[in-house]
């Protein structure tokens, strides 16, 4: 991973003079964030978007447990769908 982090910023500084900025997936922004601010590289690390997405629905889910969230989203969605989506489990991307 680090050796991959320094070829972005190599080939990144080729075409311009600001920050590379470098998109990941979880298990993979994790790390790279690890790396990047052990080595104080200087590139941003991002998270995908499609686990942007599973964040915030999961901090919706913690921060509007109780509140009938839950009973509306039912209307659309199973409870068990429900529950895995407001705790970050699974969502169908469709």
């Amino acid at each position: 991973m680090f050796s991959t982090l320094l070829f972005i910023i190599d080939q990144y500084r080729k075409f311009r003079d600001d920050v590379p900025c470098v998109t990941f997936d979880q298990p993979l922004y994790d790390k790279a964030v690890d790396i990047a601010t052990a080595a104080k590289l200087n590139i941003v690390c991002r998270l995908g978007g499609f686990h942007t997405v599973m964040n915030f629905l999961g901090a919706i889910g913690y921060i509007m447990d109780g509140s009938g969230l839950e009973s509306l989203l039912e209307l659309t969605y199973g409870p068990n769908t429900v529950q895995q989506i407001l705790t970050r489990k699974a969502y169908m991307r469709v």
